[in-house]
């Protein structure tokens, strides 16, 4: 369009400049011609596509700057957990989906999984900070001041809040948990310091922390204490306070004997419920010097091999570090009743003994179903692994037929059998075999099932071909190269009555098609079939 605008305002500025020939139609065309060169019309012609592709590209755009907001729409949460170390892990409890908690049984100890997990390098060690101390933050006046803490992909921790304390120094008495792994995939430890407004918290300083680091110190002395720099995250910092911000903690692995819940996963039965053990802790016994008994104090717990009361922050220490009891799970209900929110007992609560055996039934009826599926499947794998062999066997049975008839000499490779099939086949193709002559070889490019297992029967062992080997090759050579040559192998041999137990199981194909395509529905339908059968048993301890 521009190129034929420019043209025709060449000619019409020629026919101008002539004298006397400048009117007011050699103006208009003019004019025309310089409309058509500025015309925006052509802008409506471009590809749909490319403004398509404009107008996702802005919306992805979009939606990184706000990509918090989508988080929280999606997951609930500001911020998409995911880490490569749980990703790993993820893979590994997959790939070991059959070695569940049962083969704890076996080994003695962990599972198979764990075990897996623990041989990878990603088994998390609990680790505790505790004595948490913040400094030098940039603030000239009093706040209230809590620390939240970011480990790998598990859920934010949150300390209790300060109120009205002065940014020089704030002390936390709180005691998270962290679960650390010393593995280079493993991303920083977060702690951020928080200041809570009106409606807002703002992020005042942050700081990112290794764990393999904080493994290190917490592996070097009972209660080692560090002290890392923060960076400040607010814009507007007050003067005077030059200083760089910092926390300060205590980081200790958690040891067995400062835990009373160390193995109380030993005590849960990885199947029935029925079995189900409750670990509560128990008002310790004084020490024979009779600390403590001066006034008598509640139960908080049990923390590290101290005895918590609620009343004080005292600590006294345990004469026996075991106080704690076992409990079944009737026995823990009974002595614990279930109060409402107002602190009532005021809810009807079925026994436990219904409550067991409802999920031991469930349970019982899941582990069948599972195992009633498994072995279906497992023969549908099984039945087409087999028919798959036999077929690649006939088929090359079928080539050494036709290579036998063109009067090829044997032995000869699977490469060479396959382009004598081929070029028979290309030989006969729109010609018809009744046709032809009795001596034509051409007849025989077509072989019949007799033909084909008498060669399968006659053919020496050492002519035998093997199964596999031309499919594998076919993909090697035929599809740019999609399985590398060196895993081309051999194949497997095919045995003599290959071809006998193909003619025996082809009838049955139709029946094999026909199971695997209602296996889905199969497992859907035994899903139903629990879930009624349990809904059917519930509903009658409820309403009993």
């Amino acid at each position: 369009y521009v190129a034929t605008a420019s043209t025709a305002t060449t000619s019409h500025r020629k026919q101008c400049v002539t004298p006397g020939s400048v009117d007011s139609s050699c103006l208009c065309a003019v004019a025309a011609s310089l409309n058509t060169m500025l015309d925006l019309s052509s802008l409506s012609r471009l590809p749909t596509t490319l403004i398509l592709m404009v107008f996702f590209v802005i919306v992805l755009a979009i939606m990184w700057s706000r990509r918090h907001q989508v988080y929280f729409l999606i997951t609930g949460d500001d911020k998409f957990r995911f880490s490569q170390v749980d990703c790993v892990a993820f893979l590994l409890r997959n790939v070991c989906c059959l070695c569940g908690p049962w083969t704890s049984y076996i080994t003695g100890g962990k599972s198979l999984q764990d075990m897996c997990i623990g041989a990878a390098g990603i088994q998390a060690t609990t680790c505790r900070v505790r004595n948490i101390i913040v400094g030098d933050l940039p603030s000239d006046k009093p706040g209230d001041w809590y620390i939240s803490v970011e480990c790998s992909s598990y859920p934010t921790q949150h300390s209790s809040v300060e109120e009205n304390v002065m940014g020089k120094v704030i002390h936390f008495p709180d005691v998270l948990t962290l679960k650390l792994r010393s593995t280079n995939l493993e991303t920083p430890v977060v702690m951020t310091v928080y200041e809570m407004g009106v409606a807002l918290q703002t992020q005042i300083c942050s700081t990112k922390i290794s764990p393999e680091a904080l493994l290190d110190l917490a592996s070097k002395a009972d209660g080692h204490r560090v002290r890392f720099g923060m960076d400040i995250l607010v814009g507007d910092i007050p003067l005077g306070f030059p200083a760089k911000p910092w926390i300060s903690f205590e980081v200790v692995k958690l040891r067995e004997t400062d835990n009373f819940l160390t193995d109380v996963e030993k005590l849960q039965p990885n199947y029935f419920s029925s079995y189900a053990k409750v670990r509560v802790s128990e008002p310790p016994s004084r020490a024979a010097d009779g600390e403590g008994q001066d006034s008598p104090r509640g139960t908080a717990g049990v923390l590290g091999g101290f005895f918590i009361s609620e009343r004080s922050s005292t600590r006294t220490k345990l004469a026996q570090p075991t106080d704690f009891k076992d409990m079944d799970m009737g026995e823990f209900k009974k002595r614990f009743p279930l109060l409402d929110a107002s602190g009532r007992a005021g809810f009807h609560e079925l026994p436990d003994d219904e409550v067991s055996g409802i999920q031991d039934f469930y349970c019982c009826l899941t582990c069948a179903s599972h195992s009633c599926f498994f072995v279906y499947g497992l023969f549908l794998a099984m039945w087409g692994a087999f028919r798959g062999y036999l077929w690649s066997c006939w088929r090359q049975f079928k080539w050494i037929a036709v290579a036998q008839h063109q009067n090829r000499t044997m032995p000869m490779t699977t490469g060479e059998l396959r382009d004598t099939w081929n070029a028979c086949q290309a030989s006969i193709e729109g010609l018809s075999l009744r046709a032809m002559a009795s001596d034509d070889p051409r007849r025989h490019c077509l072989p019949d099932d007799e033909e084909v297992i008498h060669h399968c029967k006659e053919i020496p062992d050492l002519m035998r071909p093997r199964a596999f080997k031309a499919l594998v090759q076919d993909l090697h050579t035929g599809s740019g190269g999609i399985i590398p040559s060196n895993l081309v192998g051999r194949g497997l041999p095919c045995f003599a009555g290959c071809c006998a137990v193909r003619e025996m199981m082809q009838p049955f194909d139709l029946l094999f098609m026909f199971l695997l395509l209602i296996y889905p529905c199969t497992v859907c339908a035994g899903r139903s079939v629990v879930y009624k059968l349990v809904t059917q048993r519930a509903g009658a301890a409820t309403s009993g």
